[in-house]
């Protein structure tokens, strides 16, 4: 990594808005930023997951052992939706919590996401988007100039289905600073570079500040 200028390690991004609509002063930011994973929740929402694995595989025992042709035919599939969907997002997000270190470190070349041992520089990203979620950003899906594709755990909470075009997806949920800022971040710097960003949140596209 080359060391930056002053002026090039340090961006501004739009701020969210207060609940009333009235805009904020921009935020500074500072490169690199090192996403730490918030780990308490990982581990609630983990623990939750494999609980409600646990619901499903009961369903599933209940089934094999009392259930009738009906039951076979509905409640067995429905149990073992259950115990693999919400294990598999349980397992990821606990091993997610337990990794060391940071997961996601974004520089003025690039930026490195741990969790799928990648490293890829800006100018090797032709697009960008930003998939919203009930809760702010769930990811940034990337498309390469060489098609590189790294598909990552699909159940890691804010991977989401992968859409057409996208090469790469960078899960945001969990990791602090918040999705918002460090998705911005990532936009100011892929512009810096003429790289089109869609998705942006309304307020940072009219430039809110």
């Amino acid at each position: 990594m080359r060391e930056p200028s002053e002026s090039e390690s340090h961006i501004e991004i739009p701020s969210q808005p207060k609940m009333s609509g009235s805009p904020r002063p921009p935020r500074s930011v500072v490169l690199p930023i090192i996403c730490e994973q918030i780990r308490s929740p990982m581990f609630g929402y983990g623990l939750f997951a494999l609980l409600s694995a646990a619901f499903g595989l009961l369903l599933i025992w209940a089934v094999l052992y009392q259930g009738s042709s009906v039951d076979f035919a509905v409640l067995l599939p429905m149990g073992g939706f259950v115990l693999i969907y919400f294990g598999a997002i349980g397992i990821t997000l606990l091993i997610d919590a337990l990794r060391p270190g940071p997961s996601l470190l974004i520089d003025i070349d690039g930026l490195e996401d741990r969790r799928q041992k990648l490293r890829i520089s800006w100018d090797q990203i032709l697009e960008a988007r930003l998939r919203p979620s009930r809760v702010g950003i769930a990811h940034i899906a990337l498309r390469t100039r060489t098609g590189f594709r790294r598909r990552g755990a699909p159940f890691r909470v804010g991977a989401g289905p992968r859409g057409r075009g996208d090469d790469i997806v960078i899960p945001l949920q969990f990791l602090k600073p918040p999705p918002h800022v460090t998705a911005l971040t990532i936009s100011a710097l892929l512009e810096r570079s003429g790289v089109a960003v869609r998705g942006k949140p309304w307020w940072a596209e009219r430039g809110f500040s």
